[in-house]
C-alpha cells in the first residue's frame, strides 16, 4: 500500500509497442493543470528513486486515481507497468494515447 502518490501518469505515447513518453503531473499541481512530458526512462529513474508514480483517468469531468506504477524487470530490460506478470511490454493501454 502507497501512502501518497508523488506524480500521476495521465496519458502515453507508444512507440514500436512500447511506452516512449508520459504526460505526468506532479501530485500538488493536477488541478492547475501543468502536465509536463516524461520519457519512460525517466519514470523508471524516478521510481527507482523512491518516488512513488500512479495512473490517474478523467471520469465525469474529475480525475479519478488509478494504480500504482511499478518497474519491472525482465530480461535485462525496465518495463513499467500496474500489474507485475513477466510480458515484455509496458502496460499502460487503458490510458489514452497523445501522440
Amino acid at each position: 500500500m502507497v501512502d501518497k502518490v508523488d506524480y500521476w501518469i495521465s496519458e502515453v505515447c507508444y512507440k514500436d509497442n512500447h511506452i516512449e513518453s508520459v504526460r505526468i503531473y506532479k501530485d500538488s499541481e493536477v488541478v492547475y493543470g501543468l502536465e509536463k512530458t516524461w520519457t519512460v526512462t525517466a519514470v523508471i529513474d524516478s521510481i527507482n528513486k523512491g518516488y512513488n508514480i500512479g495512473t490517474m483517468i478523467k471520469k465525469d469531468g474529475r480525475w479519478c486515481g488509478g494504480a500504482i506504477v511499478e518497474v519491472v524487470n525482465i530480461g535485462g530490460t525496465e518495463y513499467i507497468r500496474t500489474d507485475r506478470d513477466s510480458s515484455t511490454e509496458d502496460n499502460l493501454e487503458n490510458l489514452p494515447k497523445f501522440c
